[in-house]
């Protein structure tokens, strides 16, 4: 697979960004947004840089943005940085801290009217939500997992990495030498993404099905057509 050309085949397909719509790339640091954000770069595609400091990591969350702003500075695009303290913001309004950080997120995106936002969700991103809604009883619509195009009342999301498995970006990454922050905090399989992403999904591999993955997209296909 070339990530280059499958992003750009999934924009055309899709019709991800309308004409004289502005691309803000949320960018976290990660290496799934900054693979995003270099691909878009290196498609000539004009685009800007959304970073939301979350203030959970304390010293690595503000390296994270350093990181970001630098990063800015190399490709000489625009940016935009924030920071809300997710921690009171759950505990302010009774949500998750997971939920409180998409809050957060989401009222940052808001900001850009008239753009849309390209987000890093990629083909392992939904594999482990199909898990974690089957495992609440989810039904169709929960099954079949994110779109490439999601609107959020004045917010428009884009996914053009939605159909790219991780072990696509990161290769890609190593094979141009691109840096990227990890965060800690995704080996902590206390947050249930986690767990699935580092031990129920490789167990499901190992006792059920080697191609696990690749069969529950094709289900997730199949549930969003129908």
């Amino acid at each position: 697979m070339n990530l280059l050309d499958t992003i750009q085949e999934t924009i055309a397909r899709h019709r991800l960004i309308p004409e004289g719509k502005d691309i803000v790339v949320g960018v976290s640091g990660g290496a799934d947004s900054v693979a995003l954000l270099r691909a878009l770069h290196m498609l000539g595609l004009p685009c800007s840089i959304a970073h939301l400091n979350h203030q959970l990591r304390r010293d690595e969350s503000n390296a994270d943005e350093r990181f970001v702003r630098e990063l800015a500075h190399e490709l000489d695009l625009p940016i935009s940085v924030t920071s809300v303290n997710v921690r009171e913001l759950a505990n302010s309004t009774n949500l998750s801290i997971e939920m409180a950080a998409r809050q957060a997120r989401h009222d940052f995106f808001a900001t850009f009217e008239g753009s849309v936002i390209a987000l890093a969700h990629h083909a392992d991103d939904q594999v482990e939500t199909f898990i974690l809604k089957l495992a609440r009883g989810a039904g169709t619509d929960g099954l079949s997992g994110m779109n490439h195009i999601q609107r959020l009342g004045p917010i428009q999301l884009i996914r053009p990495m939605l159909d790219i498995p991780r072990a696509t970006i990161i290769a890609w990454l190593d094979e141009n030498d691109f840096d990227w922050r990890e965060d800690s905090s995704n080996t902590d399989e206390a947050i249930l993404r986690n767990k699935v992403r580092h031990s129920i999904l490789p167990a499901l591999e190992t006792s059920l099905n080697p191609t696990i993955r690749a069969a529950i997209l094709r289900s997730m296909k199949i549930l969003r057509d129908e």
